[in-house]
């Protein structure tokens, strides 16, 4: 991959500042904050209160950070977020590829890769533009070498179904977005000769790399669980109302019908069934209640914890989500990929699944489907965080959701 500008970078005042002007053929930099410490991001107090709790120690483990530069590590995650939302805004999907990386040691890396030299040009004018590093972060502005995810991506949903006929294991594909290869998901039932078949086909009929991950025990849809709090056999997802007023709330479409439970109450409340989007693009489901209940715009954690939800945000891969399940708890990890396409038996309502699903690095259990999956945020609340998808199923290694853009229209997330 060629890359664009680089040696006209200079910082002024935290900010990343681009000559865009010049031809050269490097492309990476860094910036660090006038301060970067943790603490300064939010106030002592804020920060001393949030310090301890299981939401942020799970949050800074899946990201790969200290606790204390968690409220960092946000920063950096949202600052790259808007960074990707503005160019994939301004040129859409085709053309802009965004994602986020970090090393060993946490620092995080904006990867940016782009069509042509115009754009990555003016990828340098929106960073400039939005850069406020609140710790050392890189940037990498690439302009594609042949191929952009779109385009991998597309090979993938007209060959899958070749693929899936080789192995009923495979319970899941999507593109690598930094390597460009191939990942395909089989389960632990795949035998060895299988999966040579498998890769052979694959790399024959794509004419691309590719290379298998091995996910443990099948995937499929979770609805299994009996009784507890939430849904009568899933979860919750996020609160929502249509301009009229009325009140519902998100769950997993393959759920069915479902009861709900508020927090720490055993008695079941009616919900009734409004519309979803159950095909190859979404597993979302939207069910009414009652006009009597107050509407509250937040994800119950456990026992008096509730944390607020700002909005709702693009998922992008290398960003980590959470998740609150009805069986798992809360959990988080690493978006893998945000155009995955499951494969697992009926994973799509008998029609074939888009790859247009967000597969992530949480453990999934039957009755988390449904479940609230956000971003965590720094601000004047630390634990607030903005609505990424609808949890839908996984292994005991992985989850997938659907994006919660893909929501029937006419719901607005209610904050």
């Amino acid at each position: 991959m060629a890359a664009v500008g680089g040696h006209g970078l200079r910082r002024r005042r935290g900010v990343i500042v681009a000559g865009i002007g010049l031809s050269l053929l490097v492309a990476t930099g860094s910036a660090t904050a006038d301060t970067g410490s943790a603490e300064s991001l939010i106030s002592p107090e804020e920060f001393a209160q949030w310090a301890d709790s299981p939401e942020l120690v799970e949050w800074a483990e899946a990201a790969g950070v200290s606790t204390e530069g968690a409220p960092a590590a946000m920063a950096s995650q949202a600052e790259f977020s808007a960074v990707a939302d503005r160019l994939i805004g301004m040129y859409g999907e085709a053309k802009v590829d965004a994602w986020l990386s970090r090393d060993k040691a946490g620092s995080p890396t904006y990867n940016i890769r782009v069509r042509t030299a115009e754009v990555a040009n003016q990828a340098y004018a929106v960073i400039a533009s939005v850069v406020r590093v609140a710790e050392q972060a890189s940037f990498n502005v690439q302009v594609a070498d042949g191929w952009m995810l779109a385009d991998r991506t597309a090979i993938v949903d007209q060959a899958a179904s070749v693929w899936v006929e080789v192995s009923q294991h495979l319970d899941g594909t999507y593109v690598d977005i930094a390597s460009g290869e191939i990942v395909l998901q089989i389960n632990d039932q795949a035998t060895e000769a299988e999966q040579r078949e498998l890769l052979d086909v694959v790399r024959s009929t794509s004419e691309l790399p590719a290379r298998l991950e091995n996910v443990g025990a099948p995937f499929h849809d979770h609805a299994s669980a009996r009784g507890g709090l939430n849904m009568t056999t899933c979860t919750t997802g996020f609160a929502v109302k249509n301009s009229a007023g009325t009140k519902a709330l998100l769950t997993a479409a393959h759920c069915g019908a479902q009861s709900w439970y508020a927090a720490g109450s055993g008695t079941a409340q009616t919900s009734t069934f409004n519309s979803q989007t159950y095909n190859a693009y979404a597993d979302i489901q939207v069910r009414t209640i009652s006009s009597v209940h107050n509407l509250v715009q937040d994800v119950w954690i456990s026992g008096s914890t509730y944390r607020p939800v700002l909005g709702v945000a693009t998922s992008y891969p290398g960003n980590t989500a959470c998740r609150k399940g009805k069986t798992s708890g809360f959990d988080c990890g690493d978006i893998g990929s945000t155009s995955y396409k499951p494969t697992w038996s009926n994973a799509c309502n008998g029609v074939t699944c888009n790859s247009v699903f967000v597969q992530y690095a949480v453990a999934t259990a039957g009755g988390d489907s449904g479940g609230a999956v956000m971003s965590y945020v720094v601000g004047s609340n630390p634990a607030s965080g903005y609505a990424l998808g609808i949890h839908k199923g996984g292994s005991s290694d992985f989850g997938v959701y659907s994006k919660i853009g893909y929501r029937r229209s006419g719901w607005t997330v209610d904050v």
